[in-house]
């Protein structure tokens, strides 16, 4: 309990983060693990708000964005165990930009910045960013518990796709789902590249969820091994 804890649930755009989220809650499954699932339910006890904004993650302690990072990292007195809801592309098209990141970034990464969708099918590049968000945004935590959301790609355009009819306030455009041009390679890189570098970067824990009707597939990701575990979702 002395510890500084951050769970964090990553994927992609539209993956299904917040519903997984909610889901995890409401019916206590352990996406982090048995060890720590009871205070990763006690961090947010209200359940998963459809909007926030940093005060108000603030001051009820419940979800933070990526976006909210800088603002945290400003603080003198942070919340010790903290919940974190982390868009792996918005990562690494737009927040690793913001200055926080930006004025210590070594100066290799630095050229290759803005990045274009193009660049998103270099791994090395991927890696490379994705460690230095991660070590600058939770390096004052004890512990990191990491669990990655996949969706396979043409899942993940189409829920993309609800999600814009139904919230026209959202940016419309996506390099990655434009169903004129999709980039299913980018996709693959880009999920690899975080999982590799969680996994490297030798997390308290480091899991791989994957959740198909109705079904929540719990990978967790062992140097020797893969532990299977599977959840009714309802």
């Amino acid at each position: 309990m002395d510890k500084r804890i951050a769970f964090i649930l990553a994927g992609s755009s539209g993956s299904g983060k917040s519903t997984l989220l909610n889901k995890a809650f409401k019916q206590k499954i352990p996406v982090f693990g048995d060890e720590l699932n009871e205070l990763f339910q006690a961090v947010n006890p209200l359940g998963l708000p459809e909007k926030h904004s940093f005060q108000k993650a603030l001051n009820e302690k419940t979800i933070f964005q990526a976006k909210h990072i800088p603002k945290l990292l400003a603080l003198a007195d942070q919340p010790r165990h903290l919940v974190f809801h982390l868009d792996i592309l918005n990562v690494l098209v737009r927040l690793i930009n913001h200055p926080v990141f930006m004025d210590d970034m070594p100066v290799g990464l630095k050229i290759l910045q803005p990045r274009e969708p193009e660049d998103l099918v270099d791994m090395e590049t991927n890696k490379r960013m994705f460690r230095h968000y991660l070590s600058k945004s939770f390096k004052d935590f004890d512990l990191v518990l990491v669990n990655t959301l996949y969706t396979p790609y043409p899942k993940n355009v189409e829920q993309w796709q609800a999600k814009v009819l139904h919230n026209p306030n959202l940016d419309q455009e996506h390099p990655l789902f434009d169903v004129n041009n999709p980039r299913p390679d980018i996709y693959r890189a880009v999920y690899e590249a975080w999982i590799e570098t969680v996994e490297e970067m030798n997390c308290h824990a480091c899991y791989v969820s994957v959740l198909e009707k109705g079904v929540l597939e719990l990978f967790q990701r062992t140097p020797d091994a893969e532990n299977i575990r599977k959840f009714e979702i309802a």
